[in-house]
């Protein structure tokens, strides 16, 4: 039987025990109703950023839609103009610092001022000339037992691609596309002018362009701090990325290897050259009535507009030049022998029978089949062969007398001139 005391215990533990499982229900119910109002605050939160974000969508998309078509334009217009970006077309380059016909070309057809990507050179090197008649070298293109096409048949005016010290080069080609995206790209935007509920403040563009093995990837930081102006919620955006299908690297190595052997061989011609994605799609001869060529090439791994990229290189025009003629290789001439001439042979000799003894095109290719009787390093269409005399010549009875027939030959393009006196030996 208990005590009054224990009584009393038992009572005051079973109290403490209501009295807990009173305060535990109580922190629950607190608790449940802390974590109802903190879910109904996030789904308020979630649903005003989820609105916010869908207002500013069409915004953030016409942005990136206006760094997409300015990195395009970039790279279509530096194209078109052969690796340049003038200030005229949005570019760094002043094209009041250059001549027309010297520098570069305007081209109707393209609406581009294309620059030169090769001009000739006006002082000889190393033993070759640039002035006739010694033009390109003496004995050309026999050098001892070889023929030797190499030489110095222009030099190449086409931009390097990056300079890795200083990306922002404007010499560079990778220069000048960083300035005409950055500088470009707001007169996409307009001030966002389409969006009047939202005030946009645009911070300064910078880009960084990388040249990939099977594309292009392009980078722009272009901060924007973006208020909408009914509820003063602000956005703030900053990075844009543009990435091309474009295999740019290669198609630079390809030009340039093309220019490469486009200016130290005399027969190397680009038509029909390709590599990968890139190729030589036609040659547009004697542009706008001058004797300079456009070289188009094509990349069909980069389109705007359903268009292939283009990159048009202008070649200057170049003299051609004749096959050393050597006079000691000639046949003695007597009365009635007839030289006669044309483009394919240059001179053929008859003798007073009418029978051919010589024929150059023939003494040249015994030697090689490949020899020409002349050489173009444009590969022009427009070559002719002219005399200082009216040929066909009959040797008369003063041929005789003197002892010597003497023959210039001329071989021009229409612009440039190299020639040749030979000097034939005659005998009764």
């Amino acid at each position: 039987m208990m005590t009054s005391f224990e009584i009393e215990r038992k009572g005051q533990i079973t109290f403490f025990i209501i009295i807990g499982i009173i305060l535990i229900t109580i922190f629950l119910i607190f608790f449940v109703m802390l974590s109802k109002t903190t879910e109904e605050e996030q789904a308020r939160e979630i649903e005003k950023v989820t609105q916010s974000s869908s207002d500013i969508k069409p915004l953030q998309d016409f942005a990136q839609s206006c760094v997409e078509l300015t990195v395009k334009n970039a790279f279509f217009k530096l194209g078109k103009q052969g690796g340049m970006l003038y200030d005229s077309d949005g570019g760094p380059v002043p094209l009041a610092a250059f001549s027309v016909g010297k520098d570069y070309l305007y081209w109707p057809l393209e609406q581009a001022n294309v620059q030169y990507a090769i001009k000739p050179y006006t002082t000889g090197s190393g033993g070759f000339s640039h002035n006739t008649p010694a033009y390109p070298y003496n004995g050309f293109p026999l050098a001892g037992q070889s023929t030797l096409y190499s030489g110095l048949y222009g030099w190449v005016n086409f931009p390097a691609l990056i300079d890795m010290s200083n990306p922002g080069n404007l010499n560079t080609i990778n220069g000048q596309l960083k300035y005409y995206i950055e500088n470009n790209i707001p007169k996409c935007t307009k001030g966002y002018e389409n969006f009047p509920s939202f005030e946009v403040i645009e911070g300064p563009i910078s880009s960084n362009i990388s040249y990939l093995d099977n594309g292009v990837s392009v980078n722009v930081n272009y901060p924007l701090d973006i208020r909408k102006k009914t509820t003063d919620e602000t956005v703030h955006l900053e990075e844009f990325n543009v990435y091309l299908d474009f295999r740019m690297k290669n198609l630079y190595y390809f030009v340039r290897d093309l220019l490469h052997h486009e200016a130290i061989s005399i027969i190397y011609n680009m038509d029909g050259k390709s590599s990968g994605t890139a190729s030589v799609k036609k040659i547009e001869k004697d542009v706008e009535g001058r004797f300079d060529d456009i070289v188009v090439i094509e990349d069909t791994s980069f389109n705007l507009d359903s268009r292939p990229f283009r990159l048009n290189l202008l070649i200057d025009n170049r003299p051609p030049a004749l096959h050393f003629i050597d006079s000691d290789n000639l046949p003695v001439l007597r009365e009635n022998y007839v030289i006669d001439g044309n483009n394919d042979d240059l001179f053929i000799v008859k003798n007073d029978t009418g029978g051919i003894i010589f024929n150059f095109s023939d003494s040249i290719r015994q030697i090689n089949p490949e020899l020409r009787v002349y050489y173009d390093p444009d590969e022009g269409e427009n070559i002719s062969v002219e005399y200082s005399l009216d040929l066909p010549v009959t040797i008369d009875y003063i041929d005789v007398d003197i002892g010597s027939k003497n023959l210039n030959i001329f071989v021009t393009d229409g612009e440039f001139t190299d020639y040749q006196e030979i000097e034939f030996e005659v005998a009764s």
